[in-house]
């Protein structure tokens, strides 16, 4: 780490002397703020009768160059007032009044769109996680209270990933800071084992997302933030099932910025059903501190212990399996601006040595897997006429892999990719992308592309339209290509073709209530092609094969109702999808499996200056998990609520409490994932102490 961390600084010095050079006597730099000083991306600044113009990077700051010390700059964003100014100032501070929107936008923070939620061009779902009800430990177990599908695989100690639109969780690219977390191994990435104590936000961009980060990104990309607020605290919880667990986070402002140290321990017995406990302890550090008026640098780390008991489905009960997994993240970011435009750098390592122990007396069983992932992504965001800018995207990976399952093996994957912005009116942007990524294991380059349309209207009902289209991949897993266990039932296939993904979507938002009322309603359709299938031949040898098309058309239709001089909130979504195999043979015509034909979502929230409540339902229709049987899976129902109040303010102290439960009616015959049937009523209580 030290290597990467001596590089980026010499990069960085490099960079600042570069934008300092590049400067003139008229240079203008800035800075936009809301009225809190929170920083607003993504504001476009322009001088007054010329083409000239830039935006805001993620810290509010811009750099632009000026013909004359006369000219005036104006300063527009959707959500803000606008503001037009005397450009005679080196450096200024403008502060933004926000418009009558009932609904705040919410920041995207992802690495290649770091813009505000009304002007992304990309369908896309914001998720507060840190400040979520405390339904679970684990960025899995919070992130199905918003809405997505998440196959959980027996509770706390359980596998938890979240279903894409094809029914494959592999077809959802999960991202750390703008950075892949998909394991090269097995294609997925166990959100059960990621802690939320160190994950801020995440966002949910539907749809194909190849053209813009990669492969994996078929039916969906999440990505992750650091929790990077400033404030310290201690919390402690208790619960259901042995639920119990201590965090906590000590910041400190550093020269503009902040370091904070984190610390978490959890565990749950899982006492539900045998060998279904876990436990879990993790600490990291975390820095972003500001390098000059236009740069900054930031760095997120932490190692995570864990051991789970894998008792398994109930068709296939292992209750003598347990596995230990040492993780260990570390991202390092530089970020920057300069008169040609955005920087960001990022380089993360990825350490993962699990240990797999069954110590079945009739089928023993023992492997370790240990994967060490570097990698590196640079995103050069250049601006041209005004607002218009191109975004240049190179990355770079190398994943070594040492597994009792696939051997050694050594994997290298290089990509280029192009953005383009451009805005024909001042509400109409066009945003066309391609890609190519390289993969050695297969030597073989993946184009992809993608367009997408975004128009904004001045109408009192009609708010925006955002047409999406485009191409994905995902590349063989490790796993699929050179598997083979112990009993020689399976075995990987060398000869796997990469699986390709079409897709296409519309979202309309509307108002017609006034600022009471939003609705969005989607439609979407995937068509995927090459899938890959582990299947049978006759003597029952189990490999995977390209056999598979499928497709998946659906409409979701979402309601946001805030009324006025009411404390409450409330968000209704309702989806219907159709979706079947394709391909000849004996499955055609069938259902993807854990992908319900219907699904609904409520969320109920009332907040106050001191008190805090939340009441959320989630049902999913009946689901196929097998194309083998015609057996489906009950339709699934949950009722969770919580409420959290403030008990007292002593001194710079304030204590929140927080008690809640999950399933309320208590049904323990719901199963999100066949085989592993979820717990009954969990009750918990959870003490919060923050320091101002």
């Amino acid at each position: 780490m030290y290597h990467i961390l001596r590089t980026l600084l010499v990069l960085l010095a490099f960079l600042f002397q570069s934008s300092w050079a590049l400067a003139e006597p008229n240079a203008i730099t800035g800075r936009v703020t809301n009225s809190d000083g929170v920083p607003i991306p993504n504001v476009s600044i322009s001088l007054v009768g010329s083409s000239a113009g830039t935006t805001t990077n993620s810290d509010g700051r811009f750099y632009l160059i000026s013909s004359s010390n006369t000219d005036s700059i104006l300063i527009t964003h959707a959500a803000y007032r606008s503001v037009k100014s005397d450009a005679s100032a080196k450096m200024s501070q403008f502060i933004l009044e926000p418009k009558t929107y009932r609904f705040s936008p919410l920041t995207i923070t992802g690495n290649i769109y770091a813009v505000d939620r009304l002007t992304i061009p990309v369908s896309h779902i914001v998720i507060p996680l840190h400040d979520s009800p405390a339904w679970g430990n684990s960025i899995g177990e919070r992130l199905d209270k918003f809405g997505l599908q998440v196959k959980d695989y027996g509770g706390a100690a359980g596998l938890k990933s979240v279903a894409s639109p094809t029914g494959q969780s592999e077809h959802i690219l999960i991202m750390l800071e703008g950075l892949p977390l998909n394991s090269p191994q097995w294609g997925g990435f166990d959100l059960g084992s990621l802690p939320v104590e160190f994950i801020g936000q995440a966002e949910l961009f539907r749809g194909h997302g190849s053209s813009l980060y990669g492969s994996g990104a078929v039916g969906g990309t999440l990505n992750l933030s650091a929790h990077n607020r400033t404030s310290s605290y201690f919390r402690t919880k208790s619960g259901s099932f042995g639920e119990s667990g201590s965090s906590g986070k000590i910041s400190l402002p550093v020269v503009n910025g902040s370091i904070s140290i984190l610390g978490m321990w959890y565990k749950n017995l899982g006492d539900f059903r045998d060998n279904n406990d876990f436990t879990q302890d993790a600490a990291g550090v975390q820095f972003d501190l500001p390098v000059g008026n236009l740069w900054n640098i930031s760095y997120l780390g932490f190692q995570s212990d864990s051991d789970r008991g894998l008792v398994g489905s109930e068709s296939w009960l292992t209750p003598y399996a347990r596995k230990t997994n040492d993780e260990l993240i570390q991202i390092i970011s530089l970020r920057g601006l300069s008169a040609w435009g955005q920087t960001n750098i990022s380089v993360g390592k990825f350490d993962s040595d699990e240990h797999y122990v069954d110590s079945n007396p009739d089928y023993p069983e023992e492997s370790r897997h240990a994967v060490s992932s570097l990698r590196f992504r640079a995103v050069q965001k250049l601006f041209r006429w005004g607002s218009s800018h191109y975004t240049i995207t190179t990355e770079g990976a190398e994943h070594r892999i040492e597994s009792d399952n696939t051997g050694d093996q050594t994997e290298r994957q290089a990509a280029m990719g192009l953005l383009t912005t451009f805005k024909p009116t001042a509400n109409t942007s066009i945003s066309p992308s391609i890609r190519a990524d390289w993969n050695s294991s297969q030597i073989e380059i993946v184009p992809t592309g993608s367009l997408a349309l975004l128009q904004l209207f001045n109408v009192s009902v009609l708010k925006s339209l955002r047409v999406n289209m485009g191409t994905s991949y995902r590349f063989p897993t490790i796993n699929e290509l050179y598997w083979t266990d112990v009993w020689g039932m399976s075995i990987g296939n060398p000869d796997l073709l990469p699986e390709e993904g079409r897709s296409a979507s519309a979202e309309l938002t509307l108002e017609p209530l006034s600022s009471i009322l939003t609705t969005e309603l989607r439609v979407y359709h995937f068509l995927t092609e090459n899938l890959i299938q582990w299947t049978a031949d006759e003597n029952w040898v189990w490999s995977p094969q390209n056999i598979a098309r499928s497709e998946s058309f659906g409409a979701s239709l979402q309601l946001n109702i805030q009324p006025e001089k009411l404390p409450i909130q409330a968000s209704i979504r309702s989806e219907q999808n159709q979706s079947r195999i394709l391909s000849t043979g004996t499955d055609q015509g069938k259902r993807l499996i854990y992908v319900p034909a219907v699904s609904h979502w409520l969320d109920l929230s009332c907040k106050t200056s001191r008190l805090a409540a939340n009441l959320n339902y989630r049902f999913l229709g009946k689901r196929r998990y097998s194309y083998s049987s015609t057996e489906e899976l009950e339709a699934y129902k949950r009722w969770d609520a919580s409420v959290s109040f403030i008990l007292a303010e002593i001194g710079k102290v304030i204590p929140v409490l927080e008690l809640g439960a999950r399933n309320l009616a208590d049904k323990k015959d719901v199963q999100s994932v066949y085989g592993y049937t979820e717990p009954g009523r969990a009750l918990f209580g959870q003490l919060t102490l923050k320091f101002r």
